[in-house]
């Protein structure tokens, strides 16, 4: 009996038996028979910096309002440049959706913090 370690399951780390099989690879699905993805990506810098200085532009003269449908050019150009097995992926998100949901989280949180200032005694009741 020796005192070396055992090799983990999936090493690629010869035992005694002769040479051990290699690593799954992480893209790779655990079970046998499932299909191998493949991720690529094709975008280029020519093809992001128009992108990312009209928004910069665009962020400074609105005041950065323009911040939502920025992120929505900019998801959609990179989703569009991203396959995978081959496919390009599609964004679908607007502009218009996530500056609702902004203005929706801004009112809810803003309307606890509204009550409070408005009647302390609501919110922080003294015993007497």
């Amino acid at each position: 009996m020796t005192d070396e370690p055992t090799p983990a399951s999936g090493s690629n780390v010869p035992d005694e038996n002769g040479p051990a099989e290699p690593a799954t690879p992480a893209s790779e699905p655990a079970g046998n028979g499932g299909e191998r993805l493949v991720f690529a990506q094709s975008g280029t810098i020519g093809g992001i910096l128009p992108i990312t200085l009209l928004n910069a532009l665009l962020n400074i003269v609105t005041l950065t309002l323009w911040r939502f449908w920025g992120r929505t050019r900019v998801r959609r150009y990179l989703w569009s440049t991203t396959t995978i097995n081959g496919t390009p992926m599609e964004y679908t998100g607007s502009g218009w959706e996530l500056f609702r949901s902004f203005i929706v989280v801004m009112v809810r949180s803003s309307c606890p913090s509204t009550a409070c200032s408005s009647r302390p005694s609501f919110c922080c009741r003294r015993k007497p």
